[in-house]
């Protein structure tokens, strides 16, 4: 087998990952990096075999207006944002990957991320990083935050990466 992602140097899949059933979390904003990221989970899974979930949290503090209740502005950020997901599902699952995906209410995806890893056996996580421009920040925020809170391996995908599909 090939190394995944141009490694050099390995004609085999590290010893920790032969034979195991892994999964993978995919960390989403649900931005214009959401299709990279899946693009390179989903190449990467097929190298070790493993399972997908998408994972995207969906703000439970809104501020709104005195016509609309928060309660129901979140419902509908919830339902809007499952549509999405179910759409990359369709356009990136084939025969080698299964994708799921997991949808929550939270203030932000690494709050939650310990938990998700917990109740979804998680083995490593993938998550994007949009570039700042004119700082000299590596990964954003919300990205040093997964790694900070995570409790497996994390992977980070920056968004000038190209996967073709």
């Amino acid at each position: 087998m090939t190394a995944p992602f141009g490694l050099k140097n390995q004609n085999k899949i590290p010893f920790f990952i032969e034979n195991k059933e892994m999964k993978i979390a995919v960390t989403t904003d649900l931005s214009d990096l959401t299709e990279v990221v899946i693009g390179y989970a989903v190449g990467l899974s097929k190298q070790i075999n493993a399972d997908l979930l998408l994972l995207h949290v969906v703000p439970s503090s809104i501020a709104t207006g005195a016509r609309v209740s928060s309660e129901m502005l979140k419902n509908e950020m919830k339902k809007a944002a499952k549509e999405e997901l179910e759409q990359l599902v369709l356009k990136f699952q084939d025969d080698e990957v299964k994708i799921e995906y997991h949808t929550c209410f939270g203030n932000s995806v690494a709050e939650l991320i310990k938990s998700i890893i917990r109740n979804h056996a998680i083995d490593f996580v993938v998550t994007g990083s949009n570039d700042i421009e004119g700082s000299t920040k590596i990964f954003g925020s919300n990205t040093i935050a997964v790694i900070n809170n995570s409790t497996v391996p994390v992977v980070v995908v920056p968004s000038k990466t190209f996967c073709s599909r």
